[in-house]
């Protein structure tokens, strides 16, 4: 049985090898999120072998699109665990270097990636992707022009709905859970909890790097929490 892992920087475990508690170098302190972030002990508990499809700075396009593109891989006996993220970001393919470029407010570089066999949608390497400048452009075209509340509200609303609506016509299971951002949405949609996870690491004054992102501990406990509230209804 197979976890399909969707969302942003929160579900890829980000900065969490920063941890004063550990000592992680090299390549392993990459990976030491995307194994360890609360989707992937969510999975765990619940028996899933967790595919982690995450991406920093990742969108709700990105995480239906990746949904859409794994669901002839997936069966009833599979779940999908959905960490719904920001209102303003999209993505854009770059046709030269043939990926995706993840587009949020604040973000400044685009990296090449590499395989990997936790961060499943790639890992970035480091360098420059081609036409870098175009690009960089074009995103702070987009989110001076094209990112406002009521239109990025109704695209994150648009992607919940089509994931779950797909999702259950072909009987798989969804955890619908916000890393942050939450939004109104249908009372059928059913969230694992009642507050994202930046809210409730928030409201319990969990320790975050400055960039936002939140340590082991953390991600523990908030999966501890989602695997009681969701346990039986699975």
């Amino acid at each position: 049985m197979k976890a399909l892992i969707l969302g942003c920087s929160h579900a890829a475990g980000d900065e969490m090898y920063k941890d004063p508690s550990f000592a992680i170098d090299g390549i392993k302190k990459w990976n030491f999120g995307y194994q360890n972030s609360y989707p992937v002990l969510i999975a765990q508990q619940l028996g899933y072998r967790p595919l982690n499809y995450a991406i920093p700075g990742g969108s709700n396009d990105a995480m239906f699109r990746i949904f859409y593109e794994q669901l002839d891989q997936l069966t009833p006996d599979d779940v999908v665990i959905a960490c719904w993220t920001g209102i303003d970001r999209t993505e854009i393919w770059h046709d030269l270097d043939q990926r995706w470029l993840p587009f949020s407010q604040g973000q400044h570089t685009f990296h090449p990636i590499v395989d990997n066999e936790y961060a499943l949608s790639g890992l970035n390497s480091g360098g420059q992707i081609s036409l870098d400048c175009d690009y960089q452009a074009y995103r702070e075209q987009w989110g001076r022009y094209q990112v406002n509340l009521i239109s990025s509200k109704l695209n994150k609303l648009k992607n919940i709905l089509s994931l779950n609506n797909l999702a259950q016509h072909h009987s798989i299971p969804v955890i619908n859970i916000n890393s942050f951002c939450p939004i109104k949405c249908p009372n059928y949609i059913i969230w694992a909890a009642d507050e994202s996870f930046w809210d409730w690491a928030d409201r319990n004054h969990c320790n975050r790097t400055d960039w936002g992102h939140y340590f082991l501990d953390t991600h523990q406990r908030f999966a501890d929490l989602i695997v009681t509230n969701i346990k039986n209804k699975l």
